[in-house]
């Protein structure tokens, strides 16, 4: 039974993993796109990507302490949130630079 729960933890923390780098993969066939739609320059493409990564690699830091602390399921569903909220404020772009 112990090693069941152990397989299934390690299986679901490389699906964890996988996820998290796929999404910071998945923006790049569609950053043209958005680049052409927003009026964006390369270097406005260039800079969204890298402060993407840089600040998903610095949240991964605190986001064991704060499930440590608070839950993990706390701390999903506020990463959830979170993500949805952006995703939502997102959609208001109507350029790069909003003035």
């Amino acid at each position: 039974m112990e090693k069941m729960r152990l397989s299934i933890a390690i299986y679901l923390l490389g699906l964890a993993t996988f996820v998290t780098f796929l999404s910071a993969q998945l923006i790049t066939p569609v950053m043209p796109v958005l680049a052409e739609k927003l009026g964006a320059e390369d270097l406005n493409i260039a800079a969204v990507s890298g402060v993407y990564i840089v600040l998903l690699a610095l949240f991964q830091i605190f986001t064991g302490a704060f499930a440590d602390r608070y839950g993990k399921r706390r701390a999903i569903a506020l990463g959830a949130f979170l993500a949805a909220l952006s995703s939502i404020l997102c959609l208001g772009s109507v350029k790069v630079l909003q003035d």
